[in-house]
């Protein structure tokens, strides 16, 4: 087995992203394995940080031959005794029970049960969409970020320069498959920059934000929250954006969309509708006009129409009057004159993370 060892010259603490956690605490971890079922396949590689003596270390155990594989995993669970917290980007998929059915194969016990484990993948998982990636894999996370990667392949491309190497031993093969993992780990610090992104998020969908002013800007409302954004992003939707620009307050802009909508009375049963009138009346007060001028209501008809300036709202929860351009329509508004419609653009901005 051989043991490499990296100083890393970075300010990194990982209670900036991570509440309560201590550096001296943690390992940051990553495995390389030329396939998916560890009965079947090899553990190559355990790559792995840590902070000792306050400064961040990089260390990989790289397994020159087949057998090194046992003491590979034996250095590893030495150094997790001497921690609290184990963080990974989707371990707890792959590299966790990896390690444990590798390890039951080899009659070694292993030292997960008494460690904390943090997967960042799952925690920026249902972010996706969001942020509009296809995965989000880690490579995808380092290119929204501008992380630049030296390595080029992939860690199924590097099964084959394994076995190779395990027969010729070449530095070039060496190098290439060390340089995957360690671009892994090196580059995982500066990922969690992308966790103060989702704590930006998390705490705007859960209501942790005031609004500073609201402007009405050529028919649309700019509302400045009180909230800093740390990156550049922008949501854009059906007459609404919400935007992200870094150091800066975020916002949100609604159209203000000047024209008539229906409102829909509950209990049709109770109203008729008036065609040449086009709205419906209740039905004690229809009663005084001739049949041949009304027809009884239905939930399409059961409306009364109004012309105004309106907002865009995301669900009927609110408490005011919600406004349709016909009964099936999803699409829902309220006045932009309400009493309430800071309350409004408050949970719109809700409604649109969520």
């Amino acid at each position: 087995m051989k043991i490499i060892e990296k100083q890393m010259n970075i300010d990194f603490k990982v209670s900036d992203y991570i509440k309560n956690i201590k550096n001296e605490d943690v390992i940051i971890f990553d495995i390389e394995t030329t396939g998916f079922v560890a009965n079947r396949t090899y553990l190559y590689l355990i790559g792995y940080i840590l902070c000792e003596n306050g400064n961040w270390v990089f260390k990989q155990l790289f397994a020159e031959n087949i057998i090194d594989e046992s003491e590979i995993l034996y250095t590893f669970y030495d150094e997790l005794l001497k921690r609290k917290t184990l963080i990974h980007f989707n371990g707890d998929t792959f590299d966790i029970p990896y390690l444990i059915k590798k390890s039951n194969q080899l009659n070694i016990s292993n030292k997960f049960n008494d460690i904390n484990s943090i997967d960042i993948y799952k925690i920026v998982k249902p972010f996706k969409k969001i942020f509009k990636m296809d995965s989000m894999k880690l490579k995808n996370i380092e290119k929204f970020l501008g992380i630049y990667r030296e390595d080029q392949f992939t860690g199924g491309d590097l099964i084959s320069q394994y076995y190779d190497y395990l027969t010729t031993k070449d530095k070039s093969l060496e190098i290439n498959l060390l340089l995957h993992n360690e671009e892994d780990l090196m580059n995982l610090p500066k990922v969690f920059e992308f966790l103060t992104y989702i704590n930006t998020l998390n705490s705007l969908k859960s209501g942790n934000f005031k609004i500073d002013e609201i402007n009405n800007i050529d028919q649309s409302y700019e509302v400045v929250l009180n909230k800093i954004s740390p990156f550049n992003l922008s949501f854009d939707g059906f007459n609404y954006k919400l935007k992200f620009e870094k150091d800066k307050n975020i916002k949100l802009y609604q159209n203000i969309i000047n024209t008539e909508l229906k409102y829909f009375l509950d209990d049709h049963k109770d109203y008729f509708f008036i065609p040449d009138m086009n709205k419906a009346i209740h039905k004690t007060i229809a009663s005084s006009l001739p049949s041949e001028r009304k027809e009884k209501a239905k939930k399409s008809t059961c409306y009364i129409p109004h012309h105004s300036n309106f907002i865009n709202v995301f669900n009927n929860s609110i408490n005011l009057k919600i406004f349709k351009s016909d009964y099936k329509s999803k699409e829902l508004f309220v006045e932009s004159n309400a009493e309430n419609i800071v309350d409004v653009f408050h949970k719109n901005i809700i409604d649109i993370l969520n």
